[in-house]
């Protein structure tokens, strides 16, 4: 949206191959557009916010990393509730997560899943426990482009009794749970059979969420979880993490996006320096009060 205004003098606005409506960039709100690219309002992008939660399903307790870039970070995420953390590049946002995962070393603290604690969180054991995660980087760290999206999404679940006997994958079972999955996340072509890379930025976040569907996860943890998706696909994949949350699980969510965080997020935690400024909850959650916390200044903090 930014490079349009940037660069552009009128705008023609497209929806499911038909055209939708053309403006004059400097007589046009951004919210106008949005709704025309969308087909609704833009405050219905945002699926309703979980007022009441359920128990502790992830507890970080004081984790601190080797390398210095995360230091006596704490922070919960409950049954029914999408958790935020937010900060500036360099945060310590983004190592934070991947500490909870095991995929950078830590020095210290621990992180219970489910209530079985982990000193120094590994990948392998943290999916067992019931971790799902989608990366940043979906291209590089999540799929196998060559690959179909079936092949994609059953990535984990080769060697699960279910699907296979003797070593022996049952092609049909996985097939029917590809297509399930892709009717159920609304992937786009419809085709399990199509390889990875043909797919829009958001058809790949869906595939990189329908894999983590096929394990019995407790808490899913998301890094930037729209980054290169277009507005319609947003409300897709924010329904779908919401519809998680109605489904029992809890979502860490790591995010650059102010708006995002603001709108989607029932906490908040930001970052500043590799440490926790700031819990926001509810009301609190505004952009200054996320801004302010992200420059180390601890405006809105929660008792």
């Amino acid at each position: 949206m930014e490079e349009v205004r940037r660069l552009g003098d009128r705008v023609t606005v497209m929806r499911d191959g038909r055209f939708i409506s053309t403006h004059t960039l400097d007589e046009v709100s951004e919210n106008q557009l949005i709704t025309d690219m969308v087909g609704r309002e833009l405050a219905a992008v945002y699926p309703e916010k979980c007022e009441a939660r359920g128990e502790p399903l992830l507890e970080v307790d004081d984790v601190a990393t080797a390398d210095g870039k995360v230091a006596h970070a704490s922070l919960r995420v409950h049954q029914g509730e999408i958790v935020a953390v937010a900060g500036l590049v360099g945060s310590g946002k983004s190592e934070l997560a991947k500490a909870v995962l095991g995929l950078v070393p830590s020095s210290g603290g621990s992180v219970s899943v489910g209530g079985r604690k982990f000193t120094r969180p590994n990948p392998p054991g943290m999916i067992q426990a019931g971790i799902g995660f989608m990366p940043e980087d979906r291209r590089r760290e999540a799929l196998a482009l060559d690959l179909s999206v079936q092949e994609n999404i059953a990535l984990e679940i080769n060697r699960a009794r279910k699907y296979s006997t003797l070593g022996l994958i049952h092609g049909s079972r996985i097939r029917s749970l590809a297509q399930s999955l892709a009717e159920r996340l609304d992937i786009r072509p419809r085709s399990v059979t199509a390889e990875a890379r043909a797919l829009s930025g958001g058809n790949q976040q869906k595939v990189v969420l329908a894999r983590a569907l096929t394990r019995n996860r407790k808490v899913f943890v998301v890094a930037e979880p729209t980054s290169g998706v277009d507005v319609g696909a947003r409300q897709e994949i924010y329904a779908n993490l919401r519809r998680l949350c109605t489904d029992g699980a809890g979502v860490l969510m790591i995010s650059s996006d102010l708006e995002e965080v603001v709108g989607l997020a029932d906490r908040v935690y930001v970052m500043n320096g590799g440490r926790i400024q700031v819990e926001l909850v509810g009301d609190q959650i505004t952009n200054e009060a996320v801004v302010a916390g992200a420059f180390g200044h601890a405006v809105g903090a929660s008792a």
